[in-house]
């Protein structure tokens, strides 16, 4: 290694000169000019070169060909003609800002790491039946994702990851994964679900079934605001439902 030249632990080339902070140390330049395009600002600084590095190979194609995209006239996801200025740019193509805000919604992250990804990363999230409000069978059959809920209900929960928070948010849709046979078969076994919700309960808008109902703390400032506060435990057996107090 010549002297005042640093090995940039990204891609491993000879480099002078300050470099960019990561979490091993400093990368070169060159590397600088990629991360920008892969990365939220400021995001790679927490991160090891390794972490960077595989990022970088992920997109490489996407990267190198990063400045012979072109602008269309209409959006990719939803076909409307792509306005002049209220546009995203990904690394392989452009979407209009209202496809980007959904994904960005889907996704629950910002509209600068949306830029950062592929349209083949995008697409597939328009495609869900949550989204389309509903999914189509082989013979083009529409089936109404709300009716269906009852009993194929959108399943949320928490995927670990690493990082300073430790997980983050994800949706699953059972009706994604259904057969057409299950699909065609959902809308009579939603409402023999619900006629017998209905024989049990009586007929409501939402049911919501509790399991456990532990009482936290009490929290008083004088006599006249007094209140408690609990925790109820159970799950949703139709519609929507919001707990208030």
């Amino acid at each position: 290694m010549k002297m005042g030249t640093k090995i940039c632990p990204v891609c491993g080339n000879e480099f002078k000169g300050s470099g960019n902070i990561c979490k091993d140390g400093y990368y070169c330049n060159e590397c600088e000019k990629k991360v920008r395009l892969v990365f939220v600002e400021d995001e790679e600084d927490y991160l090891p070169a390794a972490k960077i590095r595989a990022r970088l190979n992920k997109y490489a194609s996407a990267i190198a060909a990063y400045d012979s995209v072109k602008k269309p006239e209409t959006c990719p996801i939803c076909g409307k003609p792509l306005p002049k200025f209220m546009h995203m740019r990904l690394l392989d193509a452009y979407i209009c800002m209202d496809c980007a805000e959904k994904a960005a919604g889907m996704m629950h992250t910002g509209y600068d790491a949306v830029g950062c990804m592929c349209i083949s990363e995008i697409r597939p999230l328009f495609e869900q039946a949550a989204v389309r409000g509903g999914r189509v069978d082989a013979s083009g059959v529409f089936y109404n994702a709300d009716s269906l809920r009852i009993v194929y209900p959108l399943i949320r929960t928490l995927l670990e990851v690493p990082g300073e928070d430790g997980y983050e948010v994800a949706y699953f849709d059972p009706l994604d994964s259904l057969s057409d046979e299950d699909l065609q078969a959902a809308p009579a076994l939603a409402e023999r679900r619900r006629a017998e919700l209905e024989a049990k309960y009586g007929t409501h808008k939402a049911i919501f079934e509790v399991d456990k109902i532990t009482k936290l703390y009490n929290e008083s400032k004088g006599r006249r605001y007094y209140r408690s506060e609990y925790r109820i435990g159970g799950r949703v057996l139709m519609g929507n439902v919001i707990l208030e107090v």
